[in-house]
């Protein structure tokens, strides 16, 4: 019986780990939409403004 209970921990461990990359990705996913956004405004304002504005981000 206490061999069947230290099992049962260890599978919840992994589904924990596998929360924590479904996060990551949609935090890629976020950044990818707002620099797209961003190069667009750049593009529009001034092509010179545009470079150095990229070099901070």
């Amino acid at each position: 019986m206490k061999k069947k209970k230290k099992k049962k921990k260890k599978k919840k461990k992994k589904k924990k780990k596998k929360k924590k990359k479904k996060k990551k990705k949609k935090k890629k996913k976020k950044k990818k939409k707002t620099s797209l956004i961003c190069t667009e405004i750049k593009k529009e304002s001034l092509p010179g403004s545009w470079d150095p504005l990229q070099r901070i981000l």
